[in-house]
């Protein structure tokens, strides 16, 4: 058993395991309201540029920047259009990778498989990353 928790690629799989496990009902769900605020600013975008970029970056009901974030949201929804399950597996895809990231960086500091598992699995399935994962337009 133990050679098996060591091994390349148990760690991985126990993450995505626990990942299907914590939000398999995830791509049932559906928008919330910073996504249908998106979905009109992108509207507007394409029918004037100037008002869309507006609303987009200058965010007048509040909001913070996050570089990249208009560029990766707006190529979804030309992939995805208003299809939610999609949004949901890409946000699925990109909790599990920085899960694994934070599993590696433990894995470098500590040398123990073991802890950088535990840590893995805390962050894939804490309650403090679920808005991150489950709030698309995070």
């Amino acid at each position: 058993m133990k050679r098996l928790i060591f091994s390349n690629w148990f760690p991985p799989f126990i993450l995505f395991f626990f990942l299907v496990l914590a939000f398999y009902r995830l791509p049932w769900t559906f928008f919330q309201q910073d996504e249908w605020r998106a979905f009109g600013a992108f509207a507007i975008l394409e029918q004037n540029l100037g008002e869309g970029l507006g609303l987009i970056f200058l965010k007048p009901f509040g909001g913070h920047l996050i570089p990249g974030d208009f560029i990766l949201w707006y190529l979804q929804y030309k992939l995805f259009n208003l299809n939610f399950p999609p949004y949901a597996l890409l946000s699925l895809g990109f909790h599990f990778l920085n899960s694994f990231l934070v599993y590696y960086l433990v894995l470098i500091i500590s040398r123990k498989k073991s802890l950088s598992l535990v840590v893995g699995l805390l962050f894939i399935t804490n309650g403090i990353a679920h808005q991150a994962t489950t709030w698309i337009s995070t």
